[in-house]
């Protein structure tokens, strides 16, 4: 049985909601903006908003103790393969700063699940306007070339660097964008949030970021099965994750296999994605067990293969543009059989939480999934921030959604 909670501190609580509005409506911007910030964002709120709630209403700080003893094992392992990585010093210093990042995303999650619903639903309203604001934010810098985000940064971008930065904008919004719809879905009409998607995805046709319009077109596609077909949403989501990770050797080998490197109706980008799989399978079966060690992927030699654009030093640019084929090449099936317990844990609480609502969460899991299995570096803060965000969200939208 739950109890309401009791205000202690008007002052602090006044803080909390103020802090959690600022978060909902400038989430979406920082996305958009500042690119390389979500994981700022996410240390902020984590550290920010549980301890203003203990203030305000006694609400204790706690992480799920469960899920910390699942995920441990695998970053202790991270922590080990350390010792014979190309980089000892980098990776010994990156396994607890990503172990770090997971436990504030736990700690905000818990936050976000035992608010007060109305605080919650108040801080909503700012919400939609964040993202509103955001999309125009996302039009304008593709059509004046970064304009703003080269202000904010101090730098110019042209060519490549600026084709990156819009990419990497467009995808956070595609993971966020999910939160936004769930917020559409529980206060209607209903309509509102299958419009905002659709538009979403058919603007991102305007980007050159693949995986942004993939993501958003799965995660679209896997709501609607889902609403349909808890079970049938379910099972897919299941599915890509098996594939996005453990049987992401086996994707690799069938893009060897249709000589995609070499297949230019899949575009450059999916040639260069299929060359460095096909450097990264050949990695991964010479240390199939143990690895090449914790971020091997970004001092990896090119073992006599020429990198797949003249202008890159590595085969692999500074990760393999798939989480799966990551974690195989640098942890082994150690790694991969570590890392699935936890993974396949969430999915079973996701499969018996709360619903409808939670099908918008499945949809985010695989937008998130679609995007770890082609483009996101599975150390790199910037992507496990927005990663996290991207599916912690939606726990803040339920909770007072219907306030």
């Amino acid at each position: 049985m739950s109890f309401p909670l009791v205000e202690r501190s008007a002052l602090a609580a006044r803080l909390l909601r103020l802090a959690l509005a600022a978060f909902c409506f400038l989430l979406p911007l920082i996305v958009v903006l500042l690119p390389h910030w979500p994981v700022v964002a996410l240390w902020a709120a984590g550290v920010v908003l549980p301890l203003l709630a203990l203030f305000a209403f006694g609400q204790r700080p706690r992480v799920d103790p469960t899920l910390v003893a699942w995920i441990a094992p695998l970053f202790a392992w991270a922590l080990c393969s350390a010792f014979w990585a190309f980089d000892a010093k980098e990776a010994l210093l990156l396994a607890p700063r990503s172990f770090a990042t997971l436990l504030v995303t736990l700690l905000l999650a818990d936050c976000f699940a035992r608010l007060p619903p109305p605080l919650v639903a108040a801080a909503l309203r700012w919400l939609l306007p964040g993202f509103a604001l955001a999309l125009l934010l996302l039009i304008e810098e593709r059509l004046s070339g970064l304009a703003i985000m080269q202000r904010l940064a101090g730098v110019s971008y042209a060519g490549a660097r600026e084709a990156d930065h819009l990419n990497r904008s467009a995808l956070g919004y595609a993971l966020l964008g999910f939160a936004g719809a769930l917020l559409l879905w529980l206060r209607g009409p209903r309509w509102t949030a299958f419009a905002f998607l659709a538009t979403l995805t058919l603007l991102l046709t305007l980007f050159s970021s693949t995986t942004a319009l993939l993501a958003a077109a799965v995660g679209l596609l896997l709501l609607c099965l889902t609403l349909w077909r808890r079970a049938l949403g379910l099972g897919l989501l299941l599915a890509a994750l098996l594939l996005a990770l453990p049987l992401m050797p086996l994707v690799a080998w069938v893009s060897g296999r249709l000589h995609l490197a070499d297949a230019a109706w899949v575009g450059l980008t999916g040639q260069s994605r299929a060359y460095i799989w096909d450097f990264v399978l050949a990695r991964v079966q010479e240390r199939p067990l143990l690895g090449w060690g914790m971020d091997a992927a970004a001092s990896m030699p090119n073992f006599g293969v020429t990198p797949f654009f003249k202008f890159q030093d590595h085969v692999i640019p500074l990760h393999p543009h798939s989480v799966g084929l990551q974690l195989w090449l640098e942890l082994g099936l150690i790694g991969v059989l570590l890392a699935l317990p936890p993974l396949l844990l969430l999915w079973r609480r996701l499969a018996r939480a709360p619903w409808p609502g939670n099908s918008f969460l499945v949809a985010a899991a695989g937008a998130v999934l679609v995007a770890g299995g082609l483009s996101v570096g599975l150390w790199q803060s910037r992507w496990l921030g927005l990663e996290c965000l991207a599916l912690v969200l939606p726990l803040l939208v339920r909770r007072g959604g219907t306030a």
